[in-house]
């Protein structure tokens, strides 16, 4: 049985820290006995919005901070690196030649050849196609010529599936929910701002 945790990002424990705070205000304001049930609907409108403002730009940080480590990692593997206009024709030519394989047996083979001529590029290009479309006998066997790189395509592995598997994918969604409490949850988003703005 899975167990969810929420996500471990920086942004997300500081999030799920946030809602804890969050759902502690709510609940002092709700036994507040100098507060009248109007006053509290609108110091919990109040406090909601600005907690949920705060777990949602953590969420757009972490959602960037994920895909700008992701970019980061596919330039690194499958980039290439100076401005020689021979590589950037065979860097292009390797892209282009990658990007027609249609199965793990060619581009295994087309992989082999590769090794065997030390053309790097299109052998990080065969690679590249290989991890986007999850041929990974295509990926263990450049990572088994190639160790330095395995971890770093385990690491682009991993923001993959954190993307896709549906574990990851409530995980995330744990760390980041902050539902309306029950005072003002019948409330559209504009009535919520009013009620704040009178508190």
């Amino acid at each position: 049985m899975t167990y969810l945790t929420g996500s471990k990002t920086p942004q997300a424990i500081k999030a799920m820290s946030l809602i804890g705070e969050h759902n502690d205000q709510i609940e002092r304001i709700r036994q507040d006995r100098n507060l009248t049930p109007e006053g509290k609907t609108r110091r919990i409108a109040a406090v909601h919005l600005r907690y949920r403002r705060q777990v949602t730009q953590l969420e757009a940080e972490d959602k960037a901070s994920r895909a700008s480590q992701a970019d980061s990692l596919r330039r690194s593997l499958f980039g290439l690196y100076g401005t020689d206009p021979n590589s950037l024709i065979s860097y292009r030519d390797a892209q282009d030649r990658a990007g027609s394989i249609d199965s793990e047996d060619k581009a295994l083979d087309l992989l082999d050849r590769a090794d065997l001529s030390n053309d790097e590029i299109l052998a990080k290009a065969i690679v590249g196609r290989a991890a986007e479309i999850g041929w990974n006998s295509v990926v263990r066997t450049y990572t088994a010529k190639h160790p330095y790189y395995g971890e770093k395509l385990q690491e682009l592995a991993q923001l993959g599936q954190d993307e896709t598997s549906v574990e990851a994918i409530m995980n995330h969604a744990m760390s980041y929910s902050l539902p309306a409490p029950a005072e003002v949850a019948r409330y559209s988003e504009g009535m919520i701002e009013q009620l704040a703005a009178g508190a």
